[in-house]
Order: structure tokens, then C-alpha cells, then sequence
């Protein structure tokens, strides 16, 4: 392999042919470490490549969806213990529920946050968890992850990070994660449950009362891993009105907390919908026209995008004339809502709230 050319061989004013002989040089040694090379097979490992763009700093794609939690699709109130709030998040608590909510502009750089607020008198843990699927995860096996992301206390307090890996069936995860919130040994079988799981890392970040600060954790995905579940909650109890918020959230192949690849707001609405997906219609006005009653001709509500798996369909709230309602769901392509007329004539929807749920 070529070695990489001395400076001084390219100082001062170097005549064309030395220029061109340094710079062919350097890009033997480049091309060849990068696998690449034509006079010879390269020989930069894919550890060696990683720690290139780590020295680099490199943006690194993000496995989380909604890191800043720009996507909140349900608007939520209070929240009980292992429900969804923001789009891919959801909750973990100690005793009873927490109110999230959505923040603008936390710092320079950043569109959105996410907040939950400790909002019980008697104080307790909170925190928000996210499931990779499968899909995403497996390729994982054996690679150096690091979670992390921007957080701010309205309280100086400890966060705790974890990342945990699902070794059981792909895609069936247990989501509630936590066995005793008042364990102190950050452990399966202690703190965290332990069927089926199995703990890659954890940190412990001190953060100053209304300070945003880095916090992350690294670890190796175990080979047996089928999904991977990331998690980060207030280590001591948090006082009423206490609030966590959060941005900037990524999961990434790094052994520390490197830039992640952002992504549109358009396109993480649509992979956020690949889970989830509400409809609100005040003013739907779905229509058709039918002279027979019970025909149900181009009378089907489709969901926007493809699902991760065959979705559950709920209808919340409905405005109705002349017909009725149906869902189906056969798998992740074909599901929606049909509408049905009821008498003959004119038959339409004037408002519908209704949502798709692929979640875990």
C-alpha cells in the first residue's frame, strides 16, 4: 500500500510533475483505505472506517423517528404509564400519568422539543421510551450504538440513558420496560424486567436546573438482539411541575454522540404515519352519490402510506348523513374506512376523527 506523501514533497512551488506525483500518491493511499484502490486491494476494516468518520465528525443516520418531536399527531393531555403520547414516544411512570407537550425553539438550530411535566403532587420517575423495529435493528448485531441527544431539567437533577436489546420473537416487544423504579441496580431483574431482555448500556448525567446539556450512552448490540429499545427518565423522583424536555434524540453506529443526517419535516411525517396515523376532519365533507341504499360504491378512506404491519382502525368521533361507517384492515397496504349509504340519494361524511395504529 502506498504511503502517505511528506508535505514537503508539495511545499513551496513544486514543479507539475512532483505536484502531480504527490497528489496521485495521496490518492492511492486514500482510495486504497477506503477499499477502494486500483493498484491494490485496500485493507481499512469497517471499525477502522467507523472510526474515521467519528474522527471526522460525519453525520450519521438517526434509527430514531421524531427525535425533536415535531410529529404529535395524538395532542395528547395526561398520559398514564406505557402510552403513546408524541408520534414513536411513549411514556414510562412510576405511579400515575404525566402531561406531555410540544415546545418551539428550544436553542439555535432546533424547530421543536418535547416535554413532559411531572404533574402529581406526590412526586415520582418519568421518562419516554421508543422501539426499533426489527427490521432496523437486526443489522445492528454487534455494532457500537450511542443514544443520546439534547436535555434540559427545569431542576438540577440526575438523568439516566439506557439502551436495552429485545431478544425475543421480532416485533412482539414487551414495551414497559421497567420491573421496580425504586431499585437502585440499573440491571435486568432488578430495575428493568427481565424476560426476553437484556441491558447494552446505561449513563448517569447530572444536569444544572434549566440548563440544556448533552447526555448520551454506548454500547454493543448483542448478536441475539431482535428489536432495540432506548429510554431516558428522571433517575430521582421529580417534584410536581417538575418538566424533562428533550431534542435532537438519536440513536447512531458511533461509539460517542456524533452529528445525526436530519431529515425533512415532510418525510419524518411519513415515516412517523408508517406507525400511526390520525385523521381530524371538522369539515370532511366525503361524499357519494347513491339512488340505492346500502351500495357502497368509491366509498373507501384510505390511509396515506404503508403500514409496518396490518393496523388497528379507530373511529373517535363522526358527523353522518345517510350513511354509516366500517373499517377494514387487512394487511399493512389495504385498510381504511368505508362508507356506506343508508337510504337512497345523497350520502356524506361532515366530520371524522379516526385513527391507524401500527405501533408496537
Amino acid at each position: 500500500m502506498s504511503s502517505l506523501p511528506d508535505r514537503t514533497d508539495v511545499a513551496g512551488t513544486p514543479s507539475n510533475s512532483t505536484a502531480k506525483t504527490a497528489l496521485a500518491a495521496l490518492f492511492d493511499f486514500v482510495a486504497q483505505r477506503m477499499a477502494r484502490g486500483t493498484t491494490g486491494a485496500g485493507s481499512a476494516s469497517s471499525a477502522e472506517l467507523a472510526s474515521a468518520r467519528d474522527s471526522l465528525g460525519v453525520p450519521l443516520p438517526n434509527w430514531l423517528y421524531n427525535p425533536d418531536g415535531a410529529i404529535y399527531q395524538r395532542t395528547v393531555a395526561a398520559t398514564a404509564d406505557d402510552t403513546y403520547a408524541e408520534d414513536r414516544w411513549y411514556v414510562l411512570t412510576q405511579t400515575a400519568s404525566v402531561t406531555p407537550s410540544q415546545q418551539s425553539n428550544p436553542e439555535n438550530g432546533y424547530r421543536y422539543a418535547s416535554r413532559l411535566t411531572q404533574s402529581q403532587a406526590a412526586a415520582q420517575r418519568m421518562g419516554y421510551a421508543q422501539i426499533i423495529e426489527g427490521k432496523d435493528a437486526i443489522p445492528l448485531r454487534g455494532k457500537t450504538v450511542t443514544f443520546g441527544g439534547r436535555f434540559k431539567l427545569s431542576t438540577s437533577a440526575n438523568l439516566r440513558l439506557a439502551i436495552l436489546a429485545w431478544t425475543g420473537t421480532e416485533d412482539s416487544v414487551t414495551s414497559d420496560v421497567v420491573n421496580d423504579w425504586t431499585n437502585a441496580t440499573i440491571a435486568t431483574g432488578a430495575f428493568f424486567a427481565s424476560s426476553n431482555l437484556s441491558l447494552v448500556a446505561t449513563s448517569s448525567t447530572a444536569l444544572t436546573a434549566a440548563t440544556a446539556g448533552d447526555a448520551s450512552v454506548s454500547g454493543a448490540v448483542p448478536v441475539g438482539t431482535t428489536n432495540l429499545i432506548v429510554f431516558y427518565w428522571t433517575e430521582a423522583t421529580a417534584a410536581q411541575n417538575v418538566t424533562l424536555d428533550a431534542w435532537g434524540r438519536r440513536l447512531i453506529e458511533s461509539s460517542y454522540l456524533n452529528e445525526h443526517i436530519r431529515r425533512s419535516h415532510s418525510t419524518e411525517l411519513d415515516e412517523c404515519r408508517r406507525f400511526y396515523e390520525r385523521w381530524t376532519h371538522t369539515s370532511a365533507n366525503l361524499f357519494m352519490v347513491n339512488f340505492v341504499a346500502g351500495g357502497q360504491a368509491a366509498s373507501h378512506i384510505l390511509g396515506r402510506v404503508e403500514k409496518r404491519t396490518s393496523p388497528s382502525i379507530t373511529i373517535h368521533s363522526q358527523t353522518l348523513i345517510n350513511c354509516t361507517l366500517g373499517v377494514f384492515a387487512n394487511n399493512a397496504i389495504a385498510h381504511g374506512i368505508t362508507i356506506t349509504s343508508s337510504a337512497a340519494g345523497l350520502a356524506y361524511v361532515t366530520a371524522l376523527d379516526a385513527s391507524i395504529s401500527a405501533e408496537f
